[in-house]
């Protein structure tokens, strides 16, 4: 049985949530953590949330979404220095042509985000590669007359300047910030389907020319092949979970937004751009959001080496390869998306602790975790085992009478 509006029922109702048993307020202590009535709710395994009045869910909502705004700018640094770029020398006379100061100033920055150490070597590798991407791709592009650089330079090759390749690398360290920032987790991703469709993605951006356009139909593979995968990422203290193709549809169209400013900027501009500026066709955000699958498998494939071929000795990969499939984050279960166990089965789990949640936002509290789960099944079974003590929470003690675990739900919580 669960209680609810534990804060406003006192120490009368008696919680039941899988190998625990003991008076909620004593277990959650609801005053002290919330600061106001609340309800006690399961969310998982062994976890119990309190979740406070609206007024409060709705601050706490607030504070996340600005929480998660930051990290994205973070993320954009890169990007945000390249447009920067873009802009400032769009209305500011230089001494040289304005896309071989571009050059300059995208390898600086490179160096600059190396030294201050906000890219790793291998990640600047990463950003190498996705230049040389891009670089081919928009050599191809030009030459068919899909969009042109209305500027002369020096660096240019094809009539494409050497610059351009840095819209591709921001791309790439965007990929590499959020891995880290958000402290990125894939479940169910299949690694060779993807890698096909990624490949395929690439490919019909230059067969498209002379063959029938699928790129339609590639996108429909990848809803297919992705659509058990999840993206888990971290914002403040708590985990979410997103559709992996829904994350590549996000990007892909504020990347979408970026050109758009881009071709404003002047950087490039397309046929239909060239007498007067006009908003990029809605059909690109779909070539963007492609784009950003290969973008992707890039990125995972040398996140899988992390603590192996380079990183600290004996540290966790962000991602691990195995067999024909993708495995992100077994480790953490928090990440794992099961299906509810019936009444039966929560009984009979144990040695997983009890995690009690604050969803108001005041802060997460975690129990000690709890070793000897038939010991506490022995417990639940005899009631008469517990201990209570209203000002401290419910005791467990042994056969014998003594005190095998006190007050665990302390009020100031373990960390």
């Amino acid at each position: 049985m669960v209680a609810r509006d534990v804060a406003d029922r006192g120490h009368g109702e008696e919680v039941a949530w899988g190998w625990w048993t003991g008076p909620a307020e004593s277990a959650v202590r609801a005053r002290d953590w919330a600061g106001a009535a609340g309800t006690l709710v399961p969310v998982t395994h062994g976890t119990l949330a309190l979740v406070a009045a609206p007024s409060r869910r709705a601050a706490a909502a607030v504070g996340q979404l600005l929480r998660f705004g930051w990290l994205q700018v973070q993320c954009c640094l890169f990007a945000a220095a390249i447009f920067a770029g873009l802009a400032v020398s769009s209305v500011v006379p230089l001494p040289i042509a304005r896309y071989d100061a571009l050059l300059l100033y995208g390898l600086a920055i490179t160096l600059v985000f190396y030294l201050l150490r906000l890219e790793t070597g291998r990640e600047v590798a990463v950003i190498g590669a996705f230049h040389l991407i891009g670089l081919a791709l928009e050599l191809y592009k030009v030459n068919a007359g899909s969009w042109s650089y209305p500027e002369q330079a020096w660096a240019m090759i094809g009539g494409v300047p050497l610059y351009s390749g840095f819209m591709y690398a921001a791309v790439g360290s965007y990929l590499c910030q959020a891995f880290r920032r958000f402290d990125l987790r894939v479940t169910n991703f299949r690694w060779v389907p993807a890698v096909l469709l990624a490949v395929a993605a690439y490919a019909n951006f230059y067969t498209h020319h002379v063959l029938p356009d699928v790129r339609w139909l590639i996108a429909a593979g990848f809803v297919v092949a992705l659509w058990r995968s999840r993206v888990f990422y971290t914002v403040g203290t708590r985990r979410y979970p997103m559709p992996l193709t829904v994350s590549f549809v996000l990007i892909g169209f504020f990347l979408w937004v970026a050109e758009n400013a881009a071709t404003f900027l002047g950087a490039w501009q397309y046929p239909d751009q060239a007498e007067i500026w006009r908003m990029v066709h809605a059909g690109k955000w779909g070539s963007w959001a492609l784009l950003v699958s290969l973008s992707f498998v890039l990125v995972a494939a040398v996140k899988a080496r992390e603590g192996r071929f380079y990183g600290e000795a004996g540290a966790q990969p962000q991602v691990e390869l195995g067999g024909s499939g993708l495995v992100v984050g077994a480790d953490r279960p928090q990440d794992r998306v099961e299906e509810e166990p019936d009444d039966a089965d929560q009984q009979h789990r144990g040695g997983e602790g009890l995690v009690v949640e604050v969803v108001a936002g005041v802060e997460d509290r975690i129990a000690e975790p709890i070793r000897d789960s038939e010991h506490l099944r022995r417990h639940e079974h005899h009631p008469a085992h517990a201990e209570r003590d209203p000002d401290r929470g419910p005791q467990m003690t042994d056969e014998a009478g003594q005190h095998d675990r006190a007050d665990p739900l302390p009020a100031s919580g373990a960390e």
